[in-house]
């Protein structure tokens, strides 16, 4: 992380007069950010991944309709003192008689993975991609591929899912495929990032807006292309991504060589969402990613933070094709 030499400000004080300057105010916070970030990220130690099978594909039948696409933390039952963690996720699934979402129950190095129902009249969605809490709701967002969105609600009784409303991110370029979707209230306004995953010479594209969750719409505000030094060969650069409630932005990057595998993935911090001068959200990559956790023989397609574990600790979610799924953290 390259360091700044920046005006002292006692300079001011010449000049008691002169507006206050926001641009180099917002700079200076900026780089304390990144480089806060990045010592704290650094300083953790290098997160060796355990991986637990959520659908174990070698054993049962289907595994190719089990694996993880996306997924969120249900914070109400996820419990630090008895190692609890309780996840909504869904599948990529395309056809009738495939489930859409299912609930992953891990304690105590045990997932069990139970289906959930889609209760509602609106028409099954087709290849699942992203998942994502709504702050300060009980709701989730879920993305297809084709940039479609359904704002869903989560019924643990019933074991059920039910849709409220529809929604479309903004208009994308031809060709492009949609693997992730997040939401966080970023000092107060409701920043989205949703990301095209890109293969190889492809870069995948961040891209972020606001959303107003009345009407269901996103105002588009900026994109980033983005490549990742590794994994290499058929690789996904964003195969699923989260933001935190401070802005910092974690993916995943996975290689896809077909339903047999091999696998391989990696996950990263790779930089800040912040404001610019105009109060509008922007981003900020590193110019080095930080890894933060590794795979080999998993396609790791979700990715949230760990409740029971420091920032930056990440979950990660597999759809490992024939193979199934797994948990790793």
């Amino acid at each position: 992380m390259p360091f700044f030499s920046l005006p002292r400000s006692s300079r001011q004080h010449h000049q008691p007069n002169r507006p206050p300057n926001r641009r180099l105010d917002r700079l200076q916070s900026w780089i304390r950010l990144a480089i806060l970030s990045a010592i704290v990220s650094l300083a953790a130690p290098s997160l060796a991944q355990t991986w637990t099978p959520a659908y174990d594909g070698r054993s049962e039948t289907d595994g190719l309709s089990h694996g993880i696409s996306g997924m969120a933390v249900l914070d109400d039952a996820s419990d630090y003192l008895n190692n609890r963690i309780e996840l909504l996720v869904v599948h990529d699934n395309k056809s009738d008689d495939s489930g859409r979402f299912s609930l992953v129950r891990w304690q105590d190095g045990t997932i069990v993975m139970e289906p959930v129902a889609w209760a509602s009249d609106v028409p099954l969605p087709i290849d699942l991609e992203g998942l994502s809490p709504i702050p300060g709701d009980d709701r989730f967002i879920a993305l297809e591929s084709d940039g479609e969105f359904y704002r869903v609600a989560f019924d643990r009784a019933a074991m059920a899912v039910t849709v409220s409303d529809r929604g479309v991110v903004p208009p994308l370029p031809e060709g492009s495929n949609l693997e992730s979707i997040a939401l966080t209230n970023l000092a107060g306004q409701m920043l989205t990032v949703w990301a095209h995953r890109g293969q190889d010479d492809d870069p995948g594209i961040l891209y972020w807006g606001t959303i107003d969750l009345d009407r269901l719409a996103i105002t588009p505000i900026g994109s980033q292309p983005l490549t990742v030094p590794a994994p290499v060969g058929n690789v996904r650069h964003i195969s699923d991504l989260t933001v935190t409630s401070t802005g910092q932005v974690f993916i995943s990057s996975t290689t896809d060589n077909g339903n047999d595998g091999p696998f391989e993935s990696i996950a990263y911090e790779i930089g800040l969402f912040g404001f610019d001068d105009n109060e509008m959200p922007t981003f900020m990559p590193y110019p080095n990613f930080i890894e933060l956790g590794y795979g080999d023989g998993y396609k790791v397609e979700a990715i949230v933070r760990d409740p029971l574990r420091a920032n930056p600790a990440v979950l990660l979610g597999t759809d490992d094709e024939n193979f199934g799924s797994a948990i790793g953290r």
